[in-house]
């Protein structure tokens, strides 16, 4: 990431990497690559808080910045928040007590864009 583009972050998008159970999470369907950078950076934007907030919010333009998305064309925003939404990510994994658990949930529960900010939020069981 571009140190200046980094100076001007604060909380979680300081981050230099989020950890994710790959292994036991699927997703359904094919994301594409604008839709996979979206999602990666809006957890990095809510990882500290994925438990304790319901929502979670971040200005549109660093968002845009931060996916490299470098056009006014909000359509293509639009339209991939709406992908990540429905999204079905399904898990299969043993839980803390070695118990199987299943389950399955749209990556977003919803996402909004307005007054230049970008609010969404995780359905509480893929928190």
């Amino acid at each position: 990431m571009d140190d200046t583009l980094k100076d001007t972050l604060t909380g979680a998008l300081r981050r230099d990497s989020v950890k994710k159970n790959v292994a036991a999470i699927h997703v359904s369907g094919k994301l594409s690559l604008l839709q996979r950078k979206l999602s990666n950076v809006l957890l990095l934007n809510a990882y500290d808080t994925l438990t304790s907030q319901q929502s979670h919010r971040i200005d549109a333009r660093t968002l845009c910045v931060m996916i490299g998305y470098n056009s006014n064309d909000m359509d293509t925003l639009k339209a991939s928040l709406r992908g990540l939404a429905e999204t079905v990510a399904e898990w299969d994994m043993l839980d803390d007590r070695g118990r199987q658990e299943w389950g399955v949930s749209a990556l977003l529960s919803y996402a909004r864009l307005r007054g230049g900010v970008c609010e969404y939020a995780y359905s509480p069981a893929l928190a």
